[in-house]
């Protein structure tokens, strides 16, 4: 019995969109991003140039427009952000 995930999900860098156009090349089904906001040194995330909530919501409309459908946020990117993006993308 082959089981076949609903959603496939990028945690990325915000500013990297090559993995999205490799998945929505190769995969057909619902795409989610949850980008970060932070940079791993060696083994401790820092979080000094954090996005804005207005910034990152820009990128978050470039990501629906090209057909992205879940979009949330992991490490550096907090409530402000998610809470500025539903205010103010949809």
């Amino acid at each position: 019995n082959d089981i076949m995930p609903s959603l496939v999900g990028s945690e990325m860098c915000i500013r990297d969109s090559a993995c999205l156009d490799i998945l929505q090349n190769n995969w057909k089904g619902l795409i989610g991003v949850y980008a970060h906001s932070g940079v791993m040194e060696k083994t401790n995330w820092t979080f000094e140039e954090v996005i804005s909530p207005e910034q990152y919501s820009k990128y978050v409309k470039e990501w629906i427009e090209r057909g992205i459908n879940l979009v949330g946020g992991c490490c550096g990117i907090t409530t402000e952000h998610i809470r500025y993006i539903s205010e103010n993308n949809f």
